[in-house]
């Protein structure tokens, strides 16, 4: 193995459930349409820099009606980097979270929404 090329830190104990939670938040407010000024604010604080870029252009009018349904299936997870699957009433949302170290927040950098949800 080359020094250096360890791969990512392993998670510590409570990592993956943060991330499963953080994904379940971030669905459930995508979900939220009801205001549509606020949907944004509360759906992009959920979001890096970069997945605010994807979605900042949604209308909330076309997000289809869901909920979170069910138990978030936990891929892998280290302690920078999480793979998490949100299951709702539409489908199931596959979702990447990263953060810069153990100690900062999760945010979503990939969502990869049900293809029920992907054919409007």
């Amino acid at each position: 193995m080359v020094p250096g090329d360890e791969g990512p830190t392993a998670a510590e104990d409570g990592d993956a459930e943060a991330a499963g939670e953080t994904g379940a938040d971030a669905i459930t407010a995508f979900f939220d349409t009801k205001d549509a000024e606020e949907w944004w604010p509360q759906f992009s604080a959920h979001l890096t820099p970069a997945a605010q870029d994807v979605w900042q252009y949604t209308d909330p009018g076309r997000v289809p009606s869901g909920k979170v349904e069910g138990t978030v299936e936990l891929g892998a997870v280290s302690a920078t980097d999480a793979e998490v699957t949100v299951p709702s009433s539409i489908g199931d949302f596959h979702l990447v979270l990263v953060r810069g170290t153990g100690d900062d927040p999760w945010k979503v950098s990939a969502i990869e929404p049900p293809e029920e949800a992907q054919e409007g």
